[in-house]
């Protein structure tokens, strides 16, 4: 599973060997505290119901700026790898440019540029992403199953 992590998160699921699933999860609300209680929420109850992921893939947000925004996404991070935890599944952190550089060929693209390149090369690979969330979902996903070798061990549980 790769998680888009945002208010609006865009969701890929699916076997390393198929096509993922995509799906948008909303969990905006009225302040911080109750955004990060909707994600852990949605987590706690998707991690109750089979197939469990093997692991979560979560996008790390960019560094360099410490705003609002950040606090929410890093907020959003600590929730839902919190949350697998409890339930017995690893987390792990993809740093954006690292999953552009991989999936889209450039790791340098700005945020909107690089998420239109990824529903362009979703669809050509014959899924149609309802969004930009999830198509963006959809390049993390793909970069995360690089890293899986025979019988759906990780090579690396952290990427820089």
């Amino acid at each position: 599973m790769f998680l888009d992590a945002a208010t609006q998160c865009g969701v890929a699921e699916g076997p390393t060997d198929g096509q993922p699933r995509l799906y948008t999860v909303n969990f905006a609300a009225r302040d911080d505290a109750h955004v990060f209680a909707r994600a852990q929420g949605w987590l706690a109850r998707r991690l109750s119901q089979p197939p469990i992921p093997k692991a979560i893939w979560i996008e790390e947000p960019q560094r360099g700026r410490w705003d609002n925004a950040t606090y929410r996404l890093v907020g959003l991070g600590a929730a839902l790898s919190g949350t697998a935890a409890l339930f017995g599944v690893p987390s792990h952190f993809a740093n954006v440019r690292t999953v552009r550089k991989f999936t889209l060929g450039r790791g340098d693209l700005p945020g909107d540029d690089a998420k239109r390149l990824a529903m362009r090369l979703a669809r050509a690979s014959g899924l149609d992403p309802n969004n930009l969330d999830e198509a963006d979902a959809w390049a993390g996903w793909m970069f995360a199953c690089s890293l899986y070798r025979e019988n759906d061990l990780i090579a690396r549980s952290r990427v820089a």
